[in-house]
């Protein structure tokens, strides 16, 4: 049973999940009636290089992208989706008002609104939320009522993202192409919930419909996203918060959110932060990243150089052991003769070591797979080679399984 407190639960999470990242310090203004935050003596939007007319004019583009769907949630009661138009009229108004006797104010005032109009895909959310919950049947079941109902808000939304996303391409913006996967993948979810509907699998049908809503607004979001990065002139949306990301963030804030990741990683990181060599939130991201980044060679390392001992086991067993069929065994001994690997096991496991290095930089495998595929890859050498069908891979299990009867059987 999907109850009410479940999908409230499920509309939070997504909407935690997508509000668009904007910078900090402008959401600060918002929320402060229009103060103007200062960075190390100079205003934050003296950063940004446009004119106060084109910042307006961001503004305005930004509005009429989000305006359908802050009147979508606005015709279904979201009062907070009619609010925070409503202050974005205020701060576009005072930024034309005082664009002629204060330029960098004005400027200010139009980011700031453009901000706050850029809030309005996530608006869609609680729409989807109430329509679900209004919808229900006795005992908060899910009927053909409920999806048909979350459908069709589902295909009005996506009317609305691709309205927005006409609007941004008559300004010139380059939609990312990310937003056009979000859109395929929303039509295929959209497509097997009318599917799943008429199976009469309303549940699973609903939670398709759910998908397919997050995409959309995903894409809503993205595009929205490109716009701002775009007339800014900040390159790829991607790097929007860190181009303007301008504020310090608390010394606890930092490590609350360090305190969330692996503990080699939160150490590293604990230990810049209290030495004030991370000072913003970009910084620390940035420093997550590069961490990050060290530990997946390492950990790649690790499984590159596991698999080389596997496989190099697994070929001097394959050579030697007399379980394993004669005229097999005879062809790996050839070809380890070839190669000039016979007694020298410690070329044969550099060799080995660089197939399965190259594999995972080909394929990004790790663990058993790359082992799987390293095997593989010497099986076809070998067979090509001494023109015996030998199966590594075939061998490798086997071998496992009589290596932990022997070892482990008699633990019974």
């Amino acid at each position: 049973m999907i109850t009410s407190k479940i999908i409230g639960l499920v509309m939070a999470a997504l909407i935690a999940l997508t509000l668009i990242t904007l910078p900090g310090y402008i959401a600060v203004a918002a929320d402060q009636g229009g103060t103007t935050p200062q960075h190390r003596g100079r205003p934050w939007w003296s950063r940004v290089n446009v004119t106060v007319n084109q910042t307006i004019e961001l503004a305005y583009l930004v509005r009429n992208e989000t305006y359908p769907v802050f009147m979508f949630a606005i015709q279904d009661n979201i009062t907070v989706a009619n609010k925070t138009l409503m202050r974005g009229d205020h701060f576009l108004e005072l930024a034309i008002n005082t664009s002629s006797s204060n330029e960098s104010l004005a400027k200010a005032y139009a980011l700031v609104a453009t901000v706050l109009y850029s809030h309005g895909p996530v608006f869609a959310y609680p729409v989807l939320g109430k329509t679900i919950r209004n919808n229900l049947g006795e005992n908060h079941t899910v009927t053909n009522e409920t999806v048909e109902a979350a459908l069709a808000k589902t295909l009005e939304l996506k009317n609305i993202v691709l309205g927005a996303i006409n609007t941004a391409e008559e300004a010139n913006i380059t939609i990312p192409a990310r937003v056009n996967i979000l859109l395929a993948v929303a039509d295929g979810y959209i497509n097997a919930t009318q599917e799943l509907l008429s199976k009469g699998y309303y549940r699973a049908a609903l939670i398709t419909t759910i998908k397919a809503y997050h995409h959309l607004v995903l894409a809503y979001g993205f595009t929205v996203k490109a716009t701002i990065a775009q007339k800014l002139g900040l390159g790829s949306s991607q790097g929007l918060t860190a181009r303007l990301g301008l504020r310090r963030a608390s010394i606890k804030v930092m490590e609350r959110i360090a305190e969330h990741l692996p503990a080699p990683v939160r150490a590293k990181l604990m230990q810049k932060i209290r030495r004030g060599e991370i000072r913003t939130p970009e910084q620390l991201r940035s420093e997550i990243r590069e961490i990050m980044k060290y530990y997946y060679r390492r950990m790649a390392n690790i499984s590159i150089d596991t698999t080389a001992r596997i496989v190099t086991k697994t070929i001097i067993a394959a050579a030697m052991m007399p379980v394993i069929p004669f005229q097999q065994r005879m062809a790996v001994r050839q070809w380890l003769m070839q190669k000039g690997f016979w007694r020298n096991w410690k070329a044969l496991y550099n060799y080995v070591r660089g197939i399965a290095e190259a594999k995972y930089q080909e394929t990004n495998a790790t663990g058993l797979v790359l082992v799987n595929i390293t095997l593989s890859t010497i099986s076809a050498d070998i067979t090509q080679t001494t023109g015996v069908q030998v199966d590594l891979t075939q061998i490798f299990h086997a071998y496992l399984v009589v290596h932990w009867a022997f070892h482990h059987g008699h633990r019974r």
